[in-house]
């Protein structure tokens, strides 16, 4: 490393003078780089994709071994196949989606709901998926775009658009209400009336923004 007697500093690099006081400069040239590669970090989510792979193939692996080996019984298996195939399916919609965590938000509760609508269907449509699950999936849909809006401090075309889009699926279960579809009214009708609070604030405290971005992406 080069250096300068009248700055008393170590000058590190090809220099000819000193940066400082353009004097002259005594040594070797530095055979160090100035700005040394940093290696980068090893990728933890490959790590967990590894493991999550490992645990599904030990999870399949063992439910055919058992089911497999008790005579009489159903192949309960194809249960097991198929939320597997469930998980990975909302799995790789939130690895995709985790630029935009908002956005993330809006297509795992479009993705859910297709599931356990279609679960409940093929084991003979028991209402367990209209009366409970989307009503409070609908519910903490609202509830976590709203949260990652005030903790990430987006802006409000960051934000809106993906919250309307919650709120409006937040009105089906009352869709469904006055279809007679569900038996069990109570978790639908406070999922109706947080998605109307929601929007009744939206449009108080966001009015102009909400209008310029519903311009914005819908073109009216």
């Amino acid at each position: 490393m080069y250096y300068c007697e009248k700055c008393k500093v170590k000058v590190a690099g090809n220099f000819e003078h000193c940066p400082l006081c353009s004097g002259c400069l005594t040594g070797d040239v530095s055979k160090e780089e100035l700005f040394p590669d940093i290696p980068p970090e090893k990728p933890r989510r490959l790590l967990l994709f590894k493991i999550l792979i490992l645990c599904s193939a030990i999870a399949v692996s063992v439910c055919f071994a058992v089911n497999a080996s008790i005579a009489g019984q159903s192949w309960w298996l194809n249960y097991v196949l198929a939320g597997l195939a469930s998980f990975w399916l909302v799995f790789g919609i939130a690895a995709k989606k985790r630029e935009n965590p908002v956005k993330a938000v809006l297509w795992l509760s479009i993705m859910t709901s297709l599931l356990v609508l279609l679960w409940d269907a093929a084991t003979g449509f028991h209402h367990w998926s209209v009366d409970f699950v989307l009503p409070v999936l609908y519910v903490c849909a609202i509830a976590a775009t709203i949260i990652l809006a005030l903790f990430l401090c987006l802006k409000p075309q960051d934000y809106i658009f993906y919250l309307v889009l919650n709120i409006c699926f937040g009105m089906i279960p009352l869709i469904l209400y006055l279809f007679n579809v569900l038996n069990v009214v109570c978790p639908s009708a406070i999922c109706a009336a947080v998605s109307i609070i929601t929007m009744s604030a939206l449009i108080i405290f966001k009015g102009n923004a909400l209008k310029e971005e519903l311009d914005r992406r819908l073109h009216i």
